[in-house]
């Protein structure tokens, strides 16, 4: 795989880890899953499951070939770029880290002894994708190569909330 194919991808994961989420924020209302039923619950916890497993291969296991620091080339700027940009510190962004591979090591990929399955709050992985995205379209866009991919991950993220929306109004 070239390296333009590797950051084509990467930019591709962060657009379904931005799609996933949206259409899993889009099952609920009040705190509540709108579509109760068996189908209903199955499909909304496949979004955040996907989500979150896409969120994985970029910010998860460094030795992911889309993971960020196999792509960008001043990490350090990056990462302290990204930080002051999602507005969270080192340590928070850690500590999302840690709960999104919990979910994904003790309930999605193994079903482990934990009776509690918490599902990492959404806010730093999207802002963190997002950050990653537009990094990759300002830094890594050569020859085109986001072509047919969204310009704004927020913008892109509205559209899949607002067209899951009016799905299940129907």
């Amino acid at each position: 795989m070239t390296r333009k194919e590797r950051i084509r991808r990467a930019a591709l994961i962060c657009c379904h880890c931005t799609r996933n989420v949206a259409y899993y924020r889009a099952g609920w209302e009040s705190g509540e899953l709108i579509d109760k039923t068996e189908y209903g619950a199955t499909t909304n916890s496949n979004f955040i499951d996907l989500g979150l497993l896409e969120w994985c291969k970029v910010f998860g296991n460094h030795e992911e070939k889309h993971h960020w620091k196999n792509i960008v080339s001043n990490k350090i700027s990056f990462r302290e770029n990204m930080l002051e940009t999602i507005n969270v510190d080192i340590k928070g962004l850690k500590t999302h880290w840690k709960k999104v591979l919990t979910y994904r090591n003790k309930f999605l990929a193994h079903l482990d002894t934990d009776k509690v399955m918490y599902v990492p709050t959404l806010d730093i992985t999207l802002k963190s994708v997002s950050f990653y995205y537009s990094y990759l379209q300002e830094h890594q866009n050569t020859n085109n190569i986001f072509y047919g991919l969204p310009h704004v991950l927020e913008t892109y993220y509205e559209e899949c909330y607002k067209d899951a929306s009016a799905r299940r109004l129907g």
